[in-house]
Formats: structure tokens, sequence, C-alpha cells
């Protein structure tokens, strides 16, 4: 089952629930990345979701919840949050910002405790898409932001090879979140089975007992 690094994250995260939760409990207000170990590559195509277990809280409205795509030159020291340089690119969740290279490459919406995001992502075309409600993706119009068709979409890093990753802060209250590599069913069913007929696939086959729909082919 794919779950976050023991190895390929920062020390001061907690991983729980089998390695898919990441966890983080201090008053330090420092962003602390972890990643998966399974690559993305090339001719694949991938989706996962991630839920806020606890936006924490930190002072002046700053992030504590990201995920995003890292590649393989990707570092993991205090601070080193899911885009802050061009080996990482991270969506956050009080400003709703996307990050690539230390800075705002495009604002999509904020979310908070209980939220879920889809994140699809295309290796081949170079484009992420993110959603909050398993119909509109990238904040725009449906249908002028789709990975079905790669209409639209934000462009990932470069690397021969991609990973998922998350990113969690805190300051004085719990900041965690919960992965779902498809290994349960995911939030949004109706869309994945959608992006599976365009070729998509999770992380993990579903297990023994899941709709037909949402089986990976």
């Amino acid at each position: 089952m794919t779950a976050w690094s023991s190895t390929n994250k920062n020390a001061n995260i907690t991983l729980l629930n089998g390695g898919l939760t990441a966890s983080v409990s201090d008053n330090l207000t420092t962003h602390y990345a972890a990643r998966c170990d399974t690559p993305i590559t090339s001719g694949l195509k991938r989706y996962r979701e991630q839920t806020v277990s606890s936006a924490g809280w930190v002072a002046n409205n700053g992030n504590t919840n990201g995920l995003g795509i890292v590649n393989s030159s990707f570092t993991f020291g205090n601070n080193s949050f899911l885009g802050s340089d061009t080996n990482s690119i991270g969506y956050y969740n009080v400003t709703g910002s996307v990050f690539f290279n230390n800075a705002v490459l495009t604002t999509i919406g904020s979310y908070s405790t209980g939220a879920v995001i889809g994140e699809a992502v295309d290796f081949t075309a170079g484009h992420v898409w993110w959603t909050l409600d398993g119909l509109t993706f990238n904040n725009a119009a449906i249908g002028s932001q789709n990975p079905v068709g790669n209409v639209g979409g934000i462009a990932l890093p470069s690397g021969a090879s991609l990973f998922a990753a998350t990113d969690v802060l805190s300051i004085d209250q719990l900041s965690q979140n919960t992965v779902n590599f498809g290994a349960t069913t995911f939030t949004y069913a109706a869309l994945f089975a959608t992006l599976q007929a365009a070729g998509y696939t999770a992380f993990d086959s579903p297990p023994v007992g899941v709709p037909f729909a949402q089986q990976v082919m």
C-alpha cells in the first residue's frame, strides 16, 4: 500500500494510520513536508485525495496545510514548503494559493478542517489539477480546466520522477492531514470513474468489494 515515506520526510512529522496521516504539534511555526516513495513517471496519470484532519492554528492567517508534487531533488529541511523552490509545487489552505519557486503562481480557493482535496496529475502533459468539490478544477469555469483531455492545468516541476507530497505546520495546535491513495473508496468516486475512462489510475488498486466503476483498469 502506498503511504507517506518514513525516510523522505521531515523528521518532525509523525506518521499515523499506517503512514497515511501526517501529523505535527509544536509551536515553531515551521513547515514540514513529506512525500510518498511511489513515483509518477513517463506516461502515468495519477489521482489521489487528501483530507484535512486538523487545520491547526497560526497567527496572521498563515497556511498550515498543503499538498502538491515534488521531484527527487526536493529536500525536507525545516521550512522547505511545497513550492519553496523549482523542485516542488504546492496548494495551501488559508490563502488558497499555489506556490512555485517561492512565489504565488495562482490562487484557487481556501479550505479548512474537513476539506477533501482531489489531485489529478498527468506526467506526460506536465500538468496538475486540484478540486474542492469533485466537479470544478482549479476554481475555473466548469470545462475550462479539466484533466480529461488535458484542458488547462498548472505546470508541474521538471524531473524524470515526480512524487505526491504533503505539508503540515503547527503553532500550539495540532496540524494533521490524511491521504487516500486509492486503497479505500474515494470521496469523489464519480470523478475518479470519469478520470479512469481517460486513463487515470490511483496509486493503489482498490480493495475487494469496491464497485466495478471504481476499479483501476
